[in-house]
């Protein structure tokens, strides 16, 4: 296998614990921490988060002979998540609880209701959102490392389609803009250092 040690190969270990793309969890998600519900962290039924994309403006100053460039501002892509909605024994579902996040944006925060007219308090509406990949073997999972996304806040709602032609579950997603991430490792090999390092994505930038 390429860019692996197997045989008189080359490269990392292939026992090296992967991360894989279905195995994180949120630990925090606004204002509405991990257990809006009051079940537990795990009634978060998420489908999907996609990373913010992170990238430098480039500054460029023209030499006698040559250009040299240098990093200049630093921009945020927005972060999507999407959960599959779910109807709790009071009658409430995730969207209901996102809606009402959303309402402190653009709503009186006292009734959720949502009126497009105002806009809110941002010490109100931005809270800190943090996400937890894991790296995984077979036999066991570890976390590998957690993203912060800093004064975050929804800054688009989507719901599934109503449509009495089929029985799907229902989604809501959620769109964050936020000011920064930040992130940081929180893995162990514990005492099992027979199946090698964690192992993260080539270019992810977060050092372990």
């Amino acid at each position: 296998m390429p860019g692996f040690s197997i045989g008189n190969g080359s490269g990392e270990s292939n026992i090296t614990r992967t991360v894989r793309s279905h195995r994180w969890k949120i630990k925090k998600f606004g204002p509405l921490g991990n257990d809006p519900l009051g079940l537990g962290p795990a009634v978060w039924y998420a489908k999907s988060f996609g990373f913010p994309e992170v990238s430098s403006k480039v500054i460029e100053v023209e030499g006698a002979a040559i250009s040299y460039k240098y990093a200049g501002r630093v921009t945020y892509s927005t972060a999507n998540v999407t959960f599959y909605d779910m109807i709790t024994p009071a009658g409430t579902s995730y969207g209901d609880f996102i809606d009402k996040w959303f309402a402190l944006v653009h709503g009186d925060s006292s009734t959720g209701e949502t009126s497009f007219t105002n806009v809110g308090m941002a010490d109100d509406y931005k809270h800190l959102s943090t996400f937890e990949l894991e790296a995984a073997t077979d036999s066991d999972s570890i976390s590998a490392f957690e993203i912060s996304l800093h004064n975050s806040w929804p800054s688009k709602v989507s719901h599934t389609e109503l449509d009495y032609s089929n029985s799907n579950i229902g989604e809501v997603s959620v769109e964050l803009t936020f000011d920064w991430f930040t992130s940081k490792n929180i893995g162990t090999l514990g005492t099992d250092t027979s199946q090698g390092p964690l192992l993260l994505p080539p270019g992810s930038g977060f050092d372990i």
